[in-house]
């Protein structure tokens, strides 16, 4: 209700709310409250209050401002990247941008930073659309606390740090991909970890099933529709860590699969300095060593297509 003021007295399970924050010395009487303002409680303020004052307590303390003791995080994007690049934080959705983009405040910086959430992107199809979107992070997400890591990039055409946030009921990516009011980003299936991906998948493939909102008119299939198989198989080679070419002892069929819930380091490409990361080799090496050559038992729970390229980087197949 714009430009009106409206005032009321607030109960937390038949407790005055003003009584905790006087008691607590983080507001003042209104000395002059009309007497049919006064709430029932109105005799326990000013002993609340005095209490306060002489337990030094909230704004009678004399301490310093809690909030902000590791000083202030820099306003510059890419300056602000690379000082918080992998870290990881708490704090609380304080408001969102046009674009849905976040504005996080992180108390111990005093600082709001804006971010969007790896992995998913947030449609703006209309302008009823986008108030239905901005209710349910009102209702959901706004003052809630939360923790989220900064990615190793940042999206420069949002202004914003990408972050990941543990994937569970409770999370905001979770709640926007399973109520339909966001979908998994282009590409994403290349970009993310497998993991990660299969976990933002299952959430989507939810809202598709129950048609909620994005998907209202959706009529495709999911991953979840995909029958789990279990075979037994030759390792023929290992990738990596985490990654291996295996042969249906039945058909002879061969295929590259990966473990489902464990994430190896990456060997990256031989032709690029740097591009390995630490200990990708002897993890590979370890699982040569377990596996080559012997026939295992592989529980294929979830497929997708990934295009490989040549040294030129051209798709040779999938």
């Amino acid at each position: 209700m714009p430009n009106k003021s409206q005032k009321c007295h607030l109960y937390l399970n038949g407790k005055d709310v003003a009584l905790d924050l006087l008691s607590n010395g983080w507001v003042t009487v209104d000395e002059y409250a009309e007497e049919h303002r006064q709430p029932t409680d109105w005799d326990e303020y000013w002993p609340a209050i005095q209490k306060a004052q002489a337990d030094g307590q909230g704004i009678y303390s004399g301490k310093p401002f809690k909030y902000g003791k590791k000083g202030a995080f820099p306003t510059d994007l890419e300056t602000l990247f690379k000082q918080t690049k992998d870290k990881s934080y708490t704090g609380y959705v304080d408001d969102i941008e046009f674009n849905f983009s976040f504005k996080m405040y992180v108390p111990e910086y005093d600082s709001t930073v804006p971010v969007v959430f790896k992995g998913i992107t947030i449609p703006i199809i209309g302008a009823e659309h986008a108030k239905q979107v901005r209710t349910f992070i009102f209702r959901n997400f706004i003052q809630k606390e939360f923790k989220f890591t900064v990615a190793n990039e940042y999206n420069k055409d949002k202004e914003a740090l990408i972050v990941e946030e543990e994937i569970d009921e409770d999370s905001i990516t979770v709640k926007f991909l399973r109520h339909g009011w966001a979908r998994m980003e282009s590409g994403a299936a290349m970009k993310l970890d497998h993991g990660y991906f299969l976990s933002l998948k299952t959430h989507e493939d939810y809202a598709k099933q129950n048609k909620s909102n994005l998907w209202k008119d959706f009529s495709g299939s999911t991953g979840s529709s995909f029958n789990k198989t279990t075979f037994d198989a030759t390792v023929m080679e290992i990738h990596s860590g985490d990654s291996l070419t295996i042969a249906n002892t039945t058909n002879l069929d061969s295929q590259r699969v990966y473990f489902s819930n464990v994430k190896a380091p990456s060997p990256g490409n031989p032709t690029i300095e740097g591009s390995t990361q630490p200990w990708a080799w002897e993890g590979k090496d370890f699982l040569r060593n377990l596996l080559i050559g012997k026939t295992v038992r592989c529980e294929l729970e979830f497929k997708r297509e990934i295009p490989i390229k040549d040294e030129a980087g051209l798709v040779t197949s999938k």
